[in-house]
């Protein structure tokens, strides 16, 4: 679960839900705002990286179309469930070098 680089509170699954889509998190303790690390977005970024590849893997073995769906809908749930897990915060944005 993601920390708060301020006040090094650990946030809960379901805080950390509730500040996904939020650029800027306000921590739910102090009041600071963190944001997403850039190695903890990357790593998030997998889940994505993920579903044309089942879809590809899928069209290459001639899979139905349903089943491929189905596989894809269940990685965006697994992805979206586990990425409080994969967070990690930091006191200012951070861009890629």
């Amino acid at each position: 679960m993601p920390t708060c680089r301020k006040c090094n509170h650990k946030w809960t699954w379901l805080e950390t839900i509730k500040r996904t889509f939020k650029k800027k998190k306000k921590c739910p303790y102090c009041g600071g705002i963190q944001f997403i690390s850039f190695k903890s977005s990357q790593r998030i970024a997998w889940y994505g990286l993920m579903i044309p590849f089942v879809l590809i893997i899928a069209y290459l073995l001639s899979m139905p179309r349903m089943v491929a769906m189905i596989v894809s809908g269940l990685i965006i749930v697994i992805g979206f469930l586990t990425q409080p897990f994969l967070t990690t915060l930091s006191n200012e944005e951070e861009f890629p070098e």
